[in-house]
């Protein structure tokens, strides 16, 4: 699943491996998501954490499982044409991802941090994400 950064360093909980989680899953925003991963990492994000309502609705419930592993993605950013909205976008296939042990904080001092891959093991025994 994937944990966006902004969201995580606005009001998120730090979380580690072994951590009870309690999350609001939603559909990712594939358009902006699938296009940062090379096929090669073989990467495939089923859900996205959301707790400010962004993608999931107001009523969505909440996902109650165990972190299992994490991985941090940086992108590699350039500046955007003149029409863009943004003053920088992510490079396509640009992602590197770096196993961790926990959400300390330190990745988010880097400008090139976009978020957590994080996998969870659920109550019945379902995994969300295996990276």
């Amino acid at each position: 699943m994937w944990v966006e950064d902004w969201q995580h360093e606005c009001c998120g909980k730090p979380f580690s491996i072994g951590s009870t989680v309690r999350w609001t899953l939603a559909e990712p925003y594939r358009e902006y998501l699938d296009p940062l991963f090379s096929p090669d990492l073989s990467v495939e994000i089923d859900y996205a954490e959301d707790h400010h309502n962004v993608l999931a609705a107001e009523d969505a419930p909440i996902t109650v499982g165990t972190v299992v592993a994490i991985r941090s993605v940086e992108v590699r950013y350039v500046r955007a044409p003149e029409d863009h909205e943004a003053t920088h976008i992510p490079v396509p296939g640009s992602a590197e991802l770096t196993e961790l042990d926990s959400s300390n904080g330190d990745e988010m001092r880097s400008r090139t941090f976009m978020g957590y891959l994080v996998e969870i093991l659920t109550s019945d025994g379902d995994k969300a994400d295996a990276p």
